[in-house]
């Protein structure tokens, strides 16, 4: 699982959830995830604070493996205080 996000704390947060189903590795910028993906690691999974002004948001779920389309694909919108 790719978790793609400048705070740290909220990827941990996401790791806590998943690191028993998936390895979990952090980026700070979709760059950084792209470069990883660049290298030849696909993730199955990838969670990612997607800002709708970003247009390098698309290409890193391009690159996300194949899913079936009975799999459960959400967004999650919130704000922490």
């Amino acid at each position: 699982m790719f978790i793609v996000d400048d705070n740290r704390h909220i990827c941990k947060i996401i790791a806590c959830q998943f690191r028993s189903e998936f390895n979990c590795k952090f980026f700070d910028n979709q760059a950084e995830a792209l470069a990883a993906v660049g290298a030849g690691i696909i993730p199955d999974v990838i969670v990612s604070d997607a800002q709708v002004d970003a247009p390098e948001s698309i290409p890193v779920i391009v690159y996300s493996k194949p899913f079936d389309p009975e799999d459960i694909v959400f967004e999650v919108n919130s704000k922490v205080k």
